[in-house]
């Protein structure tokens, strides 16, 4: 849960910290190919969120591929081979 992580009530969620996090997201529609990975027991950030924000990007016309591992880190450990097959195809012009 995310409030195990807060210095206090609301730190993460509300105020100046938060403020500033959605300040220097990225905003906009990606112009460049976006492969996603995100683990469905993320209990820091639900699948949900990197769910939405692929359909967001894609109902805008981004090409998004969102990978879907176990953990928080899995795919990073084990998503590589697909990481670098995406980049391959993306280079090629293949896809």
């Amino acid at each position: 849960m995310l409030q195990q992580f807060e210095a206090w009530p609301g730190s993460l969620t509300t105020g100046a910290f938060h403020e500033l996090a959605h300040g220097l997201s990225p905003v906009g529609t990606p112009t460049t190919p976006v492969l996603m990975y995100h683990g469905t027991a993320d209990e820091l950030l639900p699948v949900t969120v990197a769910r939405e924000l692929a359909a967001q990007y894609r109902a805008c016309g981004a090409d998004v591929v969102l990978v879907e591992g176990e953990t928080h880190g899995s795919e990073q450990a084990l998503g590589v081979a697909g990481a670098v097959s995406f980049l391959a195809e993306r280079f090629a012009g293949t896809r």
